[in-house]
């Protein structure tokens, strides 16, 4: 069983080489061929990093493989790639820089995406002209703020 894989895994090596070889001289379909070839690896791997993820991380070991995917094949870099050694370097690359990106934008929504605290006159000047006052909200974070130090 082991020498199938390894002449499976041989012949993967080379067909992916061929392919990008392919690519780089023109040929559109060596694309969604390489995409077949490397899709049954790609969502190992993708699992594989996913593992060291947290529970609850809302990407799917699919959804991981078609970013990384996605990501490589549209990138004027995977014409460098000479063979399936950095192909494959490419593709765990971008697979690490694609979750990383996931999580600074998960990070970002939850920090108010990216939107800037207003100045505290700002915040006066808009509540006047809405006939409101501040005092209220004030009385009630003070209580909070008490109750809060009674419960510790």
């Amino acid at each position: 069983m082991r020498k199938m894989n390894e002449e499976n895994n041989f012949t993967n090596r080379t067909s992916i080489t061929a392919l990008l070889s392919e690519m780089n001289e023109g040929n559109i379909d060596a694309r969604d061929q390489l995409y077949d070839t490397i899709y049954g690896d790609l969502s190992g791997i993708a699992r594989a990093q996913l593992s060291h993820e947290r529970d609850d991380h809302t990407w799917s070991t699919t959804d991981l493989a078609h970013e990384t995917i996605s990501r490589v094949l549209g990138s004027p870099s995977v014409l460098n790639a000479e063979n399936s050694v950095m192909f494959f370097g490419l593709l765990v690359t971008a697979m690490r820089r694609a979750l990383i990106d996931h999580a600074r934008r998960r990070n970002a929504e939850r920090r108010g995406n990216g939107n800037r605290p207003l100045p505290i006159d700002v915040v006066m000047h808009d509540l006047a002209a809405r006939g409101l006052s501040i005092v209220p909200l004030n009385e009630a974070l003070n209580q909070l703020e008490e109750e809060n130090r009674q419960a510790y």
